[in-house]
């Protein structure tokens, strides 16, 4: 309100200096003529600053009557009129003579304001050295997934071969279990064969020399008879009767030596049939082998596959972890240096 009224008195007393210099314009035209006048051009109005006046307090007075003072053309002087008398243009005024408008004061020259001190960057992310930790520490724990994927893998692998192993083992221990039951029994009968072949052969042999002792008693007894003299009948009857007891004792023996002879070729038969069922049995006792051994290696491929396909699976796992890790810390190591530049940037 007070910048309000201020303007308005300012209005108010620049209209009263106006007035006041066309009639005083007027009264010099009136004196001498107008070339010879100088024209109020060369009055210079009071200027004044809005924002710097004080705005009195004073009640509107009534208009004074005052008589305008005698001016020589050359010079005027205008009266000096206080604020609280200025009076109120009794009318509209006409308009103003055409005056040549006055440069406007350049405004003054601000001072340069101060330059701003840059404002500090907070960070509020992670700092660059947090972040290359945390690059590093990735590539570590990369590292070791890597490492504990491959001594998995490794150990995966070991275990389906140690495990074939194991099985092969078995397996071939079944397959001697068998074929050794297999020729068990042949070897049992050939054993069986050859034992009675033995005694059959041992009880020929037995007879065989029983015999020839028989046969050699009679012979000599026989010669002992032909020496003897004919008259020593009593002699020749006792080596008679010898005689008869050998060719009777030497008639049994060779009888049993012949029985005993059969045992042995039926002793025979059976040994040679024994062994040639032993031999077939062999056969399929080395086919039972034969083939456990066939097993067992396609165990062992079929092992050996898995666990080239285990430390293949290990490897490519690691791989990718090692590749997202590697990734991961690209893109830490990247943010690492832009947070590097900002830091950078904030101090300088």
């Amino acid at each position: 309100a007070a910048k309000e009224a201020a303007k308005e008195a300012a209005k108010e007393a620049a209209k009263a200096v106006a007035a006041a210099d066309r009639e005083a314009a007027k009264a010099a035209a009136k004196a001498s003529p107008p070339k010879t006048v100088e024209p109020a051009l060369s009055v210079s109005a009071p200027t004044f600053s809005a924002p710097k006046f004080d705005v009195p307090k004073f009640d509107m007075p009534s208009v004074p009557k005052f008589d305008l003072p005698k001016l020589d053309a050359p010079q005027f002087d205008v009266p000096k009129v206080s604020m609280s008398e200025l009076p109120m243009p009794p009318a509209p005024p006409p308009p103003p003579l055409p005056v040549a408008p006055k440069p406007s004061p350049s405004p003054p020259k601000k001072a340069p304001a101060p330059t701003p001190a840059p404002t500090p960057i907070v960070m509020t992310g992670k700092s660059a050295a947090e972040l290359t930790a945390e690059a590093e520490a990735v590539l570590r724990g990369a590292s070791t997934e890597n490492q504990r994927l491959l001594d998995a893998a490794t150990a995966e692998a070991a275990s389906i071969k140690s495990a074939a192993k194991v099985e092969v083992s078995s397996l071939n221990t079944a397959a001697r279990m068998k074929a050794n039951e297999i020729t068990g029994v042949a070897d049992r009968l050939v054993s069986e064969a050859k034992g009675s072949l033995g005694s059959a052969s041992r009880s020929q042999d037995t007879l065989l020399k029983k015999l020839e002792g028989l046969k050699a008693s009679q012979a000599q007894t026989q010669v002992e008879l032909d020496s003897t003299f004919f008259l020593n009948f009593g002699k020749k009857g006792e080596l008679k009767e010898q005689i008869n007891h050998f060719k009777q004792q030497a008639k049994a023996t060779g009888k049993e030596a012949e029985s005993a002879g059969k045992e042995v070729e039926k002793a025979r038969g059976a040994l040679e049939k024994a062994e040639a069922g032993a031999s077939k049995e062999a056969d399929k006792a080395k086919k039972v082998i034969a083939d456990a051994a066939k097993e067992a290696e396609k165990l062992e491929a079929d092992a050996a596959k898995q666990a080239d396909k285990a430390s293949k699976d290990g490897e490519k796992a690691a791989a990718q972890v090692t590749k997202a890790a590697e990734k991961d810390a690209a893109a830490l190591k990247r943010a690492a240096a832009a947070a590097a530049k900002a830091e950078a940037k904030a101090l300088s």
